[in-house]
């Protein structure tokens, strides 16, 4: 932070005035963290800790707000963002000892810079290189490059409803996502595959828990052996079977007995499994008891 100068000017300015007061505040406040040329990074997040740690207010609104009113001027350079003060050093002296800048000056990189502008049909007030760039880092490091249109439609509207967290804070779920999914990999457990940017998006998955970024998800099958019905042998046919076997018979085994079995199994004496050949089959039914 440096000292610099306010003039009287600077309270009867018409279309300052048409700003919010804290954008006039905002406004002085970036005379004093910008250099020597008034040029400074565009780090919301730094410039509210320094200028207005105290308030509740949205740096980008305000700095669109300076944008407009032509205050200040938002470019690009090498996917890099910076303000220029406008008319900064028509009202300010710089110390004779302060360093030179170090930020390339918008004029002598027109190809890559671009004006502050409104996100086509919205109403959040954000200048598009702010809101630009967040997407731009979410989408370098997402794993599935697919409709990037349609992901940045996504992130407007959760931008615009309030839904969309810290950059960092995405940036952070989805490392841990992948670091995550790479794991699992590794272990030969099942993976889901990436969802669409764009849904990913739209369902805040950043607030997924790691622990279902593999195995089963609810709609992929589980990479567990699924659990083995009980098998009963019947050792007459020689053959198993899932339901439970009757006094040591299968369903087709158990009416095919000899009056010698039926006999045997009724008086509860005697092994009844080893077989008797040459006798005639009777119906358990019309033998007399």
């Amino acid at each position: 932070m440096r000292a610099r100068n306010l003039k009287p000017g600077f309270f009867k300015n018409e279309d300052l005035a048409d700003c919010e007061p804290l954008a006039r505040i905002l406004f002085c406040g970036l005379w004093c963290m910008a250099d020597r040329e008034g040029r400074l990074g565009l780090r919301p997040r730094k410039i509210k800790a320094e200028l207005l740690p105290y308030d509740n207010c949205s740096i980008p609104k305000l700095l669109k707000q300076l944008c407009d009113k032509g205050f200040i001027f938002i470019y690009v350079v090498n996917d890099n963002e910076y303000i220029q003060i406008i008319k900064f050093k028509d009202h300010q002296n710089p110390h004779i000892r302060e360093v030179q800048s170090t930020i390339p000056a918008p004029d002598e990189h027109q190809t890559s810079t671009e004006p502050a502008r409104l996100i086509p049909s919205s109403l959040n007030l954000i200048p598009l290189t702010l809101y630009k760039h967040a997407f731009e880092k979410f989408w370098k490091i997402y794993p599935k490059k697919t409709s990037k249109k349609g992901a940045l439609e996504q992130w407007e509207i959760a931008s615009k409803n309030k839904t969309l967290p810290e950059i960092d804070f995405i940036i952070n779920a989805l490392q841990n996502q992948i670091q995550a999914k790479q794991k699992a990999q590794s272990a030969g457990q099942f993976v889901s595959e990436w969802p669409d940017p764009e849904r990913w998006i739209k369902k805040a998955r950043w607030d997924d828990d790691i622990q279902t970024m593999s195995g089963n998800n609810g709609n992929q099958p589980s990479s567990k052996p699924k659990h083995e019905e009980k098998k009963y042998y019947c050792p007459h046919c020689k053959r198993t079977y899932e339901k439970e076997l009757v006094d040591g018979y299968c369903e087709n085994c158990l009416p095919r007995k000899t009056p010698w079995e039926v006999k045997m199994l009724t008086s509860g004496i005697g092994d009844i499994s080893r077989p008797q050949p040459d006798e005639e089959y009777v119906n358990p039914d019309d033998v007399p008891l």
